[in-house]
């Protein structure tokens, strides 16, 4: 038992359930070193405006739209896909796919995301997601894949938010 709480300490985040940093590196190193010759995309969100619901609603209104975009997101996902809490309002998810793949997908999460709410003191609260997504390369160093998909992210931003750019 308490290596089983130790592994969830270290690999998965406390208040949504997600993996972390460092459960997402656990999975994509297994899956490549695995040999599957398979094509992954990697796919990386960030909820819009989510210092402004923070600040306007309080951090535990936050805490339940980070727990909605998890669920949310987790509803969508495949088996043999990976979702994680990057940071802060940010969620990497590791696509089995290819970039249309994980485009099309994130565009489901996106829309998903921008329909729901949350409840704080009789207000309802919703919020948007961005997205950029990247394919994976033979070869590529994961963190090469990610900052290819946050470079996507921040095109996304710059340009109107609440979108998905690959």
């Amino acid at each position: 038992l308490e290596s089983y709480l130790l592994h969830n300490k270290a690999f998965f985040d406390q208040l949504t359930g997600l993996k972390n940093r460092s459960g997402l590196y656990e999975a994509f190193h297994t899956r490549i070193l695995s040999g599957q010759k398979k094509t992954y995309s990697i796919v990386m969100g960030d909820i819009d405006y989510f210092k402004k619901v923070n600040d306007t609603y309080g951090h535990e209104c936050g805490d339940k739209i980070l727990i909605l975009v998890a669920d949310t997101i987790r509803s969508h996902i495949r088996p043999e896909d990976c979702i994680c809490r990057w940071g802060g309002e940010e969620i990497l998810l590791l696509i089995n796919g290819t970039e249309t793949v994980a485009t099309a997908l994130a565009e489901k999460i996106r829309a998903s995301i921008e329909q729901a709410c949350v409840t704080e003191e009789g207000t309802e609260v919703s919020v948007t997601m961005t997205f950029g997504v990247a394919s994976y390369i033979p070869g590529f160093k994961i963190n090469k894949l990610i900052q290819l998909a946050d470079n996507n992210l921040y095109i996304g931003k710059n340009n109107g938010k609440n979108q998905v750019v690959s």
